[in-house]
């Protein structure tokens, strides 16, 4: 009975003992990840150079492609068996070098039959997430970027204590600094607005800085936008300047919303703008000490204005539609003598009609092409009006 049991223990123990020993060389042997990546990695479109690498400690690619959309140069994945059996699994580094994403293609071929809804996100911490040269294709336009995250981890949310990006596009560049915290990002960053971005503003606006400070806040609901100017003048007249300017926006993904405040010095007056405006609306305040103006339109073709100042009112509508604009206003001056004066303007193309009435003022002008005539009435006093705009003349003749 000694004899038997003595034989058993030495068989099973030989038995653990030669598992022990598959599992080792299972683990540890240099043929083993590539004849797992050989034999199913294909069947999810992946494809490969190269592969080397332990099951234990991890992998690295050489010329990885997938769906024919995505290609990086190398790709590794280390990481301790042991530790990815723990409750929060934990990776030590992903790291990308010559990554190319072809959104177009990738969005192509898609991931059918996936309920994206349904995903399943485990517990995870990855220690470092690098990825250097990095591009993203969409139609003509190229993104290049690198990204450096230190320790990302999911539990019931994203957290990542640091993150750090340099993205350059024909837009201009960005660098960014940033927090996540339960899948909220907030950090501080620089815009460089490339040439052809500034292009588009330097028609209107001058002295536009070449490196704008961001403060950014970014939820899977909006996002939050803060910065500062010093200055900003307008190229149609330059005497006119915003100083001190202080900008906060958001934006609002789901109901595609933006909102803006601003704050800034014009002529020693500070004022303040508002402005929402969404794909159906918009809506605009301007406040200073002496003035309160309203705009708001619900169709984008009719645009209800008003401004009350210290010692007038105004309100208007302001009508476009097939290429027309079509003014009706009244203006009210705070000055028991002076009746409400009606002005009325409309224009279309080359021509031109401005028109104001009241009960002791009445005059039209008229424009067409680069010619102007009309006439003014004061109390019966008339006067004729011709213009040529060419030449930067304007006759006035009481007959």
């Amino acid at each position: 009975m000694i004899k038997f049991f003595y034989l058993f223990i030495r068989v099973l123990l030989l038995f653990f003992i030669s598992i022990s020993l598959l599992v080792v060389v299972a683990l540890f042997h240099k043929d083993v990840v590539p004849y797992i990546a050989k034999s199913y990695l294909h069947k999810y479109d992946i494809h490969y150079k190269d592969v080397k690498g332990s099951v234990f400690y991890g992998v690295e690619f050489t010329q990885l492609i997938y769906k024919d959309s995505v290609f990086a140069q190398k790709a590794k994945l280390h990481y301790s068996l042991a530790e990815l059996l723990w409750l929060q699994p934990k990776i030590r580094l992903v790291d990308l070098r010559g990554l190319e994403v072809d959104l177009t293609k990738l969005l192509e071929k898609g991931d059918e039959g996936e309920d994206k809804k349904d995903r399943f996100i485990p517990p995870f911490l990855l220690e470092k997430f690098s990825t250097k040269d990095t591009k993203i294709i969409y139609g003509d336009e190229v993104v290049e970027f690198d990204l450096d995250l230190n320790y990302l981890s999911f539990t019931n949310s994203f957290d990542v204590e640091d993150l750090r990006l340099d993205l350059n596009s024909s837009y201009g560049g960005l660098h960014l600094d940033a927090r996540v915290e339960k899948n909220k990002l907030h950090g501080n960053s620089k815009l460089s607005p490339s040439k052809k971005t500034n292009s588009y503003y330097e028609e209107y606006v001058s002295l536009l800085p070449k490196e704008l400070e961001l403060f950014i806040s970014l939820t899977s609901s909006g996002v939050k936008l803060e910065t500062q100017l010093e200055s900003i003048k307008l190229k149609s007249n330059e005497s006119i300047s915003l100083e001190d300017v202080d900008i906060k926006s958001y934006y609002n993904f789901d109901q595609a919303k933006l909102e803006l405040n601003a704050n800034y010095t014009v002529f020693d007056s500070i004022q303040d703008l508002y402005l929402q405006v969404d794909e159906k609306s918009l809506f605009a305040r301007i406040e200073d000490e002496n003035i309160l103006a309203n705009i708001n339109t619900l169709d984008f073709e009719n645009f209800f204005l008003s401004a009350k100042g210290d010692e007038f009112y105004f309100n208007a509508n302001l009508q476009y539609k097939d290429e027309q604009a079509t003014l009706d206003s009244t203006l009210e001056l705070d000055d028991p003598r002076l009746s409400p004066m009606k002005i009325k303007a409309k224009h279309k193309g080359l021509e031109s009609m401005l028109e104001f009435s009241s009960p002791t003022f009445d005059a039209k002008l008229f424009r067409e092409d680069m010619l102007l005539n009309g006439y003014a009435d004061l109390e019966g006093a008339k006067l004729e009006i011709q213009g040529d705009l060419d030449q930067q003349r304007v006759v006035l003749d009481s007959n």
